[in-house]
């Protein structure tokens, strides 16, 4: 995966994910890199809440606007 990007410090962002199975679930990912793999399709690579876990989420299997939460609050 050719890497295009990583924030100075994560970016915590929302967005509805459908995995393999076909489930959608909500997920508040903290986004540690931006990548695009030979394929043509972005990846984001971060810490998932839901799974409590780093996961890398494929950008063709988000179902939601990816929505940036303002943690200055």
């Amino acid at each position: 995966m050719r890497e295009l990007g990583q924030p100075s410090s994560p970016i915590l962002v929302s967005f509805k994910y459908k995995d393999l199975a076909s489930d959608i679930s909500d997920r508040r990912v903290n986004v540690f890199k931006i990548g695009m793999h030979p394929n043509g399709y972005l990846y984001y690579e971060g810490h998932c809440s839901a799974a409590n876990a780093f996961r890398t989420f494929k950008s063709d299997r988000i179902v939601q606007t990816v929505t940036l939460i303002d943690t200055d609050k």
